[in-house]
């Protein structure tokens, strides 16, 4: 049985994870829960799971009214540091880590350290620390929870690693594939939120829909399975999650009907395979398209690539002014195409010559953040 804490459990992943452990109680169990702020969800998770420990990032949370809620003797973890205490037990041998940005990071190392298997839904914590994370763990130690890594993992299986010649993510192209800048300039937030093929977060989904979200998961893919040639191709139907390109030119691709559940159930049974939910393909009925990117338009994945290659804490100045890029967008400060010009102003203007370390990427986080928050509108009219 795999004895779980799961970081980020009120979230699209975690709820999934959270189901995952119901139709399986018998090979998952929950050992702890963590939470930003969602308290009632936090609260209805505890007993139904029974955790011996749940934590809540949100320093400003009350412990005596979380702790009346809450199953006797449950352990109670606020602030900054919950997010590592709650799996800081030699009860915990899997971390889910589905929380949002780079909050997760410490727990992560921690994780690691502990040789704990991580679950890693998270694309910002491989992006900024990717060099650090995958210098310290063992093979298999984190598993992919992203459709498109999940794909790549499950086409290497028994395949030899050095016959692989190429990497291929699909991307849906988010909702504005085919439009040019000048139909985008007055794209609105609830446009943005207009996912065509899959149900996710705010941030995950307008980052969807600027293509940069391809761009951390070009990044992501290089540090998880340690190849440079990594390509994407627009595939709007979202059936076909990555393929892997091997020096004889065959391809080996990965389909399925879009939900997160497989991916889920892949990280949390590998290497077995447990039974899903998903409508199964019936390629009789289907019609599938493939287009070449189009990074005039969508130049997130090629800045990715400039971060990546510009190398050190370059990553994690592009993850943090995403970050707030897209939180001032969504609270309707800026424009969507503004989203790509804070960003790109960041990545090659803001130098940091430290090195890779948790303590800096968490530093140039709030650096970046704070800068925007204040120069937002110097930089846009600047750009």
């Amino acid at each position: 049985m795999r004895r779980l804490a799961v970081l980020g459990s009120s979230g699209t992943i975690g709820t999934y994870v959270l189901n995952v452990v119901r139709k399986y109680p018998q090979k998952f169990k929950i050992k702890s829960l963590c939470v930003y702020n969602n308290i009632q969800n936090l609260i209805s998770s505890a007993w139904e799971f029974m955790p011996q420990a749940v934590g809540v990032s949100d320093s400003n949370i009350d412990y005596n009214y979380l702790k009346e809620q809450l199953p006797p003797y449950t352990k109670i973890y606020i602030g900054q540091q919950a997010l590592e205490q709650t799996i800081d037990s030699d009860d915990i041998d899997f971390v889910v880590a589905a929380s949002s940005g780079i909050a997760s990071l410490k727990a992560v190392m921690l994780g690691i350290n502990q040789g704990k298997t991580i679950a890693l839904a998270n694309k910002e914590v491989l992006v900024s620390g990717g060099e650090i994370i995958m210098k310290a763990a063992k093979k298999n130690q984190i598993l992919p929870i992203d459709s498109e890594h999940s794909a790549i993992l499950q086409c290497l299986q028994k395949e030899d690693a050095k016959s692989v010649k190429r990497i291929i993510l699909t991307a849906s192209g988010g909702a504005f594939f085919g439009k040019s800048k000048n139909e985008m300039k007055d794209i609105t937030p609830k446009q943005a939120l207009e996912h065509p093929n899959w149900s996710m977060g705010k941030k995950i989904t307008v980052d969807s829909a600027t293509m940069m979200n391809k761009g951390l998961e070009i990044i992501e893919a290089k540090h998880l399975f340690q190849k440079d040639n990594v390509d994407y191709v627009i595939h709007p139907q979202s059936i076909v999650h990555s393929m892997v390109e091997f020096a004889d030119n065959s391809i080996i691709a990965q389909a399925a009907n879009p939900s997160m559940e497989i991916p889920v159930l892949y990280a949390l049974s590998y290497p077995e395979r447990l039974l899903s939910e998903v409508e199964p393909l019936d390629f009789g009925n289907m019609s599938l398209s493939f287009f070449a990117p189009d990074e005039v338009n969508f130049p997130f994945p090629k800045l990715a690539r400039f971060a990546y290659n510009k190398g050190g804490l370059t990553p994690a100045v592009m993850v943090a002014a995403d970050q707030k890029a897209v939180e001032l967008f969504l609270d309707k400060k800026i424009r969507f195409l503004d989203i790509y010009e804070l960003v790109e102003y960041c990545v090659t203007n803001l130098t940091y010559n430290d090195n890779i370390t948790i303590e800096n990427i968490l530093t140039v986080e709030n650096t970046v953040r704070e800068y925007l928050e204040k120069d937002y509108n110097k930089i846009i009219k600047h750009s």
